[in-house]
């Protein structure tokens, strides 16, 4: 049958394919040094990892980062809490087979473990100006390697004597994604003087989004730990102040009711000292979000009846997502009576999902920092206690061998002092967990119709059986012209062997066919 005689219907298809992911270790050792003489260190040492580089090689992915630690060291002459902050470098491989450069990159880290030991300093601790500590941290890194497709496939042909298969796929389309940036410059207010800044912690909270037409709205706010050296003592305290914010990001064809992700980040943090009792702050919060929708499309597997050119694609449909609100109560029992509660911070540890049937099991452990004002002495000290939870969550057609994704966020952090004993705290908190599941499948789907052209010049010796197209994924600054001088065709050839309507209209992850 001719080629001629048979119509094809095609959609242009982005989805995000996975490539591959994995889970390396990676050990962080160093030697600290902490003013001496140091009677005891608190322990968990709190810390957080910072990824600052991720590179994609062939079958490889680079992740570089900063672990970011916060040592609370009791002096050993006084009796007071002082806090000092370290950075450590750290940089791994991780084995993700097939992955190329230009694919997209997602990294979660966490850190497992994190211990300090005092070394062998050879003198008293008197006579001591420092005290040198070992510390060792394990950081466990999970990598996803995707690359975003952008392929026309097949979705109905119409001829005789052809019979066409199709089978219905549920993709992510991807709409859009971009990024912006935001400077807050807000006075804060102190209530203990100030002789320098020793170090500024942030995080975001509340961070929502709503997509408009033509455009994303994302709203949150920052939150920062200021530590700083109170000049009359010399110890270190800590006060918290917040700044919401709202940036908007255009993204052409986003609409009403399309799903979008944020990502919200800290570019950079400084701190003025403007006098004694108050500070001029100034941050840059980068902003990037993606607009994505749900699609259900027919796709042509197979025409029986003619030669095809296919493609093996790798999505990840969603089988369902919901988020469950949990309420989580606990007792904190304080080394000395609190006047009143300064402030309680939370993080999340260890947080794992589970999979079972028709339903995600979320366990994990909220991370408190209680910051009180000692009834007795007025300083505020402070105390951490971790409390964990566990979150069930109904997504009907999950099952153990599909994917989850987990996001979890404090609602809220509620505490009071017990009247009749203020050694202990009684707090409430609101845990909100949204879970994902997907399930990754393959497709091999129909792009076009072999090409049925047989003629070669009678001078010119037989080739090598073989394909006649050859599948190009569009690399970052591609343009036809260039792709054509690198397989030796002729730009025209590519333009009418892919319907392209503007050579200068292609896309980075756009996949096309080469006529070779």
């Amino acid at each position: 049958m001719s080629h001629k005689d048979i119509e094809l219907e095609k959609e242009l298809l982005k989805v995000k394919s996975v490539v591959g992911e994995g889970v390396v270790q990676t050990n962080v050792e160093a030697d600290i040094t902490l003013p001496a003489p140091v009677r005891k260190i608190r322990e968990p040492v709190d810390a957080e990892v910072n990824i600052t580089d991720t590179e994609v090689i062939e079958d490889k992915v680079i992740v570089k980062g900063v672990l970011e630690k916060q040592v609370y060291f009791v002096d050993d002459k006084t009796g007071t809490l002082h806090e000092k902050s370290f950075e450590e470098n750290f940089s791994v491989f991780v084995d993700i087979p097939g992955a190329e450069p230009g694919n997209e990159v997602q990294v979660r880290p966490r850190v497992e473990f994190v211990g300090v030991e005092e070394k062998d300093n050879n003198d008293k601790k008197d006579h001591l100006k420092e005290e040198v500590f070992k510390q060792l941290a394990v950081i466990e890194v999970f990598v996803k390697v995707t690359e975003e497709i952008q392929l026309e496939v097949v979705t109905d042909a119409v001829g005789t004597d052809i019979e066409v298969e199709t089978e219905l796929l549920k993709v992510e389309d991807v709409i859009g994604e971009d990024t912006t940036q935001t400077e807050l410059i807000s006075d804060v207010k102190l209530d203990y003087p100030v002789r320098k800044v020793e170090s500024v912690d942030t995080r975001f909270e509340d961070v929502e989004s709503r997509v408009l037409d033509d455009k994303v709205i994302v709203e949150g706010t920052l939150v920062k730990q200021i530590y700083f050296v109170d000049p009359e003592l010399d110890v270190v305290r800590e006060q918290t102040a917040t700044e919401n914010f709202s940036v908007t990001i255009d993204i052409p064809g986003a609409r009403p009711g399309m799903n979008v992700q944020e990502f919200p980040r800290v570019e950079f943090v400084d701190h003025e000292i403007v006098d004694d009792f108050n500070l001029r702050q100034t941050a840059v919060v980068e902003v990037f979000a993606k607009v994505t929708e749900t699609v259900q499309i027919e796709v042509v597997t197979d025409i029986i009846g003619v030669e095809t050119v296919t493609e093996l694609l790798k999505v990840s449909p969603v089988i369902g997502e919901d988020r469950v609100q949990q309420l989580v109560e606990a007792d904190t029992k304080l080394s000395c009576p609190a006047r009143k509660i300064q402030q309680v911070q939370g993080e999340f540890r260890d947080v794992e999902g589970r999979v079972i049937d028709d339903k995600v099991i979320v366990e994990g452990t909220v991370h408190k920092q209680i910051f009180f004002v000692d009834a007795t002495t007025d300083e505020v000290i402070e105390t951490s206690e971790d409390v964990p939870f566990t979150v069930t969550i109904d997504i009907l057609g999950a099952m153990p061998d599909h994917q989850v994704q987990i996001s979890p966020r404090i609602e809220t952090i509620q505490e009071e002092i017990d009247q009749e004993d203020p050694t202990l705290i009684r707090e409430t908190i609101v845990v909100e967990v949204f879970a994902k599941v997907t399930q990754t499948a393959q497709h091999e789907v129909v792009i076009d119709l072999e090409d049925e052209k047989k003629e070669k010049p009678i001078s010119k010796p037989k080739k090598k059986s073989g394909p006649s197209l050859k599948i190009y994924v569009v690399q970052k600054n591609d343009t036809i012209y260039h792709i054509a001088e690198k397989f030796d065709v002729a730009a025209e050839d590519i333009i009418k062997a892919n319907n392209i309507k503007n050579p200068d209209m292609i896309f980075p992850g756009q996949k096309l066919l080469i006529p070779m």
